[in-house]
């Protein structure tokens, strides 16, 4: 896709196939995290940051919660899956209390 990443784009490629990379498969599992809470922040995504210059496909950085625990997931959607690159909690020290923006030095 072309230009900026919308969210009926990534929950087409969400409900075509996911892709987890064996990076992002090692890190998930390290801070504990289910597909299934992967799944369900997806589902209730809100796309805080684009990275259009992401090689070989840009990739967005989604904010979703699980059990009023906030959850970021860095993905690439394509015309044939949505690509997890990783998943982690944000770190309050690093964002701010929305969870979408992060905190000045």
């Amino acid at each position: 896709m072309i230009g900026m990443i919308d969210k009926e784009f990534l929950m087409e490629a969400f409900r075509k196939d996911v892709i987890i990379k064996i990076h992002a498969y090692d890190r998930i599992k390290e801070r504990n995290i289910s597909f299934h809470q992967i799944e369900q922040a997806i589902e209730s995504d809100d796309l805080i940051e684009f990275y259009q210059d992401d090689f070989p496909i840009p990739s967005v950085l989604i904010l979703g919660f699980v059990n009023n625990d906030p959850l970021h997931i860095v993905c690439a959607p394509s015309d044939k899956a949505l690509i997890i690159i990783t998943a982690y909690h944000p770190d309050p020290k690093l964002w701010k209390d929305n969870w979408k923006e992060r905190r000045g030095d």
